[in-house]
């Protein structure tokens, strides 16, 4: 839940985007944000990519013959954005991301993942990080699921369990390149 006015610090993670896009991000955050934040790309080798990502992300945007970038970017704003920052995002074609901010005194945080294939992902944060669920969630997953494998794959939407299992590996092979970069210096 975001409350108008409340100032928070966003992280946004692009995990992958055509580096032909990579632009409109950019130009995305300028123009909601009202000034210019710095960006770094980082190139992804083509055959990490392709071979962390399923071939509903390639499909969905980015040729398999394209440069794919990411990058990863902090700011701060209001947190009634977040909503507007990843709907304009997520229309950029073959871009996976997240962005969250934390909880503060002001708003509760939140947490937003999108991959082309899954379509995006809201999820409310605590002060500790922990995703937290109101109980109309959890009495509407409740209610319409009698069965224990319709419970179990409900309890995984709600939680985000297939979000996460398209995004960590890139979120591994960024840690990878980023230990491997510092131990060559």
């Amino acid at each position: 839940m975001s409350y108008k006015n409340a100032k928070v610090d966003f992280w946004l993670q692009i995990h992958a985007v055509p580096v032909s896009s990579s632009g409109l991000a950019e130009s995305i955050l300028t123009e909601l944000l009202n000034r210019k934040i710095s960006w770094f790309w980082d190139e992804l080798p083509g055959a990490t990519f392709r071979n962390l990502c399923s071939a509903n992300q390639l499909a969905s945007g980015a040729s398999s013959s394209e440069v794919l970038v990411s990058c990863w970017v902090s700011f701060s704003g209001d947190a009634s954005l977040v909503g507007e920052i990843a709907s304009r995002l997520r229309a950029i074609s073959g871009i996976l991301f997240e962005i969250s901010y934390a909880f503060s005194g002001q708003a509760m945080g939140e947490r937003m993942c999108y991959t082309p294939s899954l379509g995006l992902y809201r999820a409310s944060l605590d002060e500790c990080g922990n995703q937290v669920f109101n109980e109309n969630q959890l009495a509407s997953l409740l209610a319409h699921r009698v069965e224990t494998t319709q419970l179990e794959e409900s309890l995984r939407q709600l939680l985000g369990v297939e979000w996460d299992i398209q995004l960590e590996p890139l979120r591994s092979a960024k840690a990878v390149d980023e230990e491997r970069q510092s131990l060559a210096s």
